[in-house]
């Protein structure tokens, strides 16, 4: 049997996307996998059971290998969820899959490819769509990372490399991830392929197009309040990282 992968996904309120996103799993071609749900204390609390009905179709269907875990915690943010989901993994590698992620078939079976060809990258990552915006990755390189985050929060990686997520941080969690792994040595490879799309109705949706950070559209009521939320959150992480 292939190496088990485990996904983990942190859950909040997001019930109009959670049937699309576990059904993207149950068609995912890769075998072996495990799936942790973590609840951020949702209302209503997740259907476990729906949930459960839908993975084991697909090993039926399949004939293919998924555990399920649910769990559930008074409601402290994604960045916590994942970590509680990530203390029940015992996969070979890991991914953190969103509540509103929508992959194709062959998403997680492509990414482990790569790893599997490249022993000396711990993580790979692809290009996405924010609803109908594509969201196009770039080659992996440090310097480009501390520039910018061009590296999304679904990405697979080798579970013994991954660290935990920072709690006290709102916003570019993923980025902060993907920097400390950076000074521990960890780099990533880019499958130049658009492999799942996000809601853009979700949390990730504070995405502005790049003209609206510059003057004068940045100072318009409609882009104000983003912006300024945005530079602050970078900040944070720059003064984090001394970048």
């Amino acid at each position: 049997m292939q190496e088990l992968i485990s996904i983990v996904i942190p859950f909040y309120n997001d019930h109009d996307h959670i049937a699309q996103t576990i059904q993207s799993i149950a068609n995912q071609t890769y075998p072996n996998l495990e799936v942790i749900i973590t609840d951020d204390g949702s209302t209503p609390s997740l259907s476990e059971a729906a949930i459960v009905d839908m993975l084991k179709g697909r090993d039926e269907q399949h004939q293919l290998n998924t555990n399920v875990q649910f769990q559930y915690q008074k409601n402290a943010g994604a960045p916590t969820a994942r970590n509680n989901g990530r203390s029940l993994t015992t996969g070979e590698y890991l991914i953190f899959w969103d509540a509103d992620i929508m992959a194709k078939p062959e998403f997680i079976q492509k990414m482990h490819n790569v790893l599997t060809l490249h022993p000396e990258v711990d993580y790979a990552y692809c290009s996405y769509k924010l609803g109908n915006k594509e969201m196009t990755g770039k080659k992996f390189s440090i310097d480009t990372l501390k520039q910018q985050n061009y590296i999304p929060t679904t990405s697979l990686i080798r579970t013994e490399k991954a660290l935990l997520w920072d709690e006290s941080l709102k916003r570019f969690q993923d980025w902060d991830l993907w920097l400390r792994m950076a000074k521990e040595g960890s780099i990533g490879i880019f499958v130049p392929e658009v492999l799942f799309i996000a809601a853009p109705e979700s949390g990730i949706s504070n995405w502005l197009p790049s003209f609206a950070y510059k003057s004068p559209w940045r100072y318009l009521p409609q882009f104000k309040k983003k912006v300024e939320a945005y530079e602050r959150a970078k900040a944070i992480i720059q003064k984090k990282h001394n970048i």
